[in-house]
């Protein structure tokens, strides 16, 4: 699959690019992302002083720290868990042009969390991001008609907006394709194509490309069957903390799989890495880092 880079210059004069920026620089507010250290405070997990940062009159405007405030009120981050005060920060931010923010609120709707789950509003908020040149939220889009929620079920509008979005250059688009090429596609099948979108996401550093990749070449689905590949993406996809591909080498190692000997040691050593993974994950699920 080729991604291809368009490029479009323009030709400014200087010293009319020059003038009109000093004209601009004196017309803007000052926003945080202007002064980093409200970022930062962000960044490192210090919401107390991020909110304090966040709510100065010179940052509230920014879109940006908009959209962080409601991420801040939505997960309970140096303030109270607050709905719909976050869906009123995101709707501020998108209101400003920001692409990020429609997103935010179309994933709420879809998941359902602070507000009723509402798919075709889901759709809706990934429309307007997709319109800003956001990538995830055509792959999103492209989930909801894969599998019929909100929408009518229609494979082949999945397909068009996983390869838009793909062409944008979303992993996420590129594996969900690659399971449509799969489990085919209006009586279209192509399990090799699925297979190079699969390998292909891997090598981009996709840690649950990785794991199903490591899966063919154990079941020699698709490919033939390759040991040791195996055993390569399995390793590949537990250094990025998939708990199953650490429970996999856990298994591995216990049984002596994939030409492995015996090493129970070692397998107890993969158990305790996935089961802290696994806890990890727990607390991520109530406690959201930065975005």
């Amino acid at each position: 699959m080729l991604f291809f880079l368009h490029l479009l210059n323009k030709r400014i004069h200087k010293l009319t690019y020059l003038f009109c920026g000093l004209v601009i620089s004196f017309m803007l507010p000052s926003y945080a992302h202007e002064n980093p250290k409200c970022l930062n405070y962000y960044k490192n997990y210090q919401y107390g002083k991020a909110l304090a940062c966040f709510k100065e009159s010179s940052t509230s405007g920014d879109p940006v720290v908009q959209r962080k405030l409601g991420y801040m009120y939505l997960n309970g981050l140096a303030v109270k868990k607050n709905s719909s005060k976050a869906m009123e920060w995101f709707v501020k931010s998108s209101k400003q042009g920001n692409a990020e923010a429609p997103f935010d609120i179309g994933v709420m709707y879809q998941n359902g969390k602070g507000v009723k789950q509402d798919y075709r509003k889901a759709k809706e908020w990934y429309l307007i991001a997709t319109q800003r040149g956001h990538a995830e939220a055509g792959t999103n889009i492209g989930y909801l008609y894969e599998k019929g929620l909100g929408v009518a079920q229609d494979c082949s509008q999945a397909r068009e907006w996983y390869e838009k979005a793909m062409a944008q250059g979303d992993v996420s688009a590129m594996i969900n394709l690659g399971n449509l090429f799969y489990k085919g596609c209006d009586g279209e099948q192509d399990r090799v194509l699925a297979f190079m979108l699969c390998k292909k996401a891997a090598e981009l550093g996709d840690a649950y490309a990785q794991f199903n990749l490591a899966e063919l070449y154990r079941t020699g689905r698709v490919t033939s069957e390759n040991s040791g590949k195996a055993l390569y993406w399995y390793r590949k996809s537990a250094d990025q903390g998939t708990v199953k591909a650490m429970r996999k080498l856990a298994t591995i190692h216990d049984r002596g799989w994939l030409g492995q000997p015996v090493n129970k040691p070692l397998a107890r050593e993969w158990e305790r890495k996935a089961d802290a993974a696994e806890a990890r994950q727990r607390r991520e699920e109530t406690e959201s880092g930065p975005v």
